[in-house]
C-alpha cells in the first residue's frame, strides 16, 4: 500500500493522509448510557475502501456502528468521530483498533 504525496495546503481529507501524516480517529456512540468508543484502524480501513475514502463524518458513517448498541437492540447509528492530532510514534505505523461495520 502506497501512502500519498504530502502537499501544502494541507487538507486532512483523504484515510492515506491521515495514515501519512500520523493523526487518528477515534469513533464514540452517543447514545445515552452507552458511550462506547475506539480507535479506527486507518490501515485496514484504507484497504477495504481505498486511501483516497473521504475522513469527513458523511463519507465514514456508513461504515461503522455502535457494536453495543446493536447487540441491545437500541439505535446503533448515534455515532461521531474524532480527529486526533499526531502523537510520538504513531507517524505512518497505522497500528490501531477497528470498529467498523460489517
Amino acid at each position: 500500500m502506497r501512502l500519498p504525496e504530502i502537499t501544502y495546503p494541507l487538507a486532512l481529507d483523504t484515510v492515506g493522509i491521515l495514515l501519512a501524516t500520523g493523526h487518528e480517529i477515534s469513533v464514540h456512540c452517543g447514545n445515552d448510557g452507552c458511550w462506547h468508543r475506539g480507535k479506527v484502524d486507518l490501515v485496514a480501513l484504507g484497504e477495504r475502501l481505498g486511501l483516497d475514502h473521504g475522513t469527513l463524518e458523511k463519507d465514514l458513517k456508513p461504515h461503522f456502528y455502535c457494536p453495543k448498541c446493536r447487540a441491545t437492540g437500541r439505535p446503533d447509528r448515534n455515532i461521531s468521530f474524532i480527529l486526533h492530532p499526531p502523537s510520538k510514534g504513531n507517524i505512518m505505523d497505522g497500528a490501531h483498533t477497528l470498529s467498523r461495520r460489517r
